[in-house]
């Protein structure tokens, strides 16, 4: 599968596979979604980011990562 985030408002740090992307309005980020990732605003200002799942062959795999509390 695949992630695709769209970064509407604020900053938002993306860590890829031990690589930093650092996303500020208008910036987005593509990758596949079975290597390691996680994110975090990094300051005090909200932050709202677009975050587009495709499970690929998974189906629901991908989805339910990101749901766990």
């Amino acid at each position: 599968g695949a992630e695709w985030i769209y970064c509407l408002q604020g900053v938002v740090e993306y860590e890829v596979e031990g690589r930093q992307y650092r996303l500020m309005r208008g910036d987005n980020l593509l990758f596949d979604a079975s290597l390691p990732h996680r994110w975090q605003n990094p300051g005090p200002a909200q932050a709202q980011m677009l975050l587009i799942l495709d499970a690929g062959e998974h189906h629901d795999l991908t989805v339910e990562q990101h749901l766990q509390t």
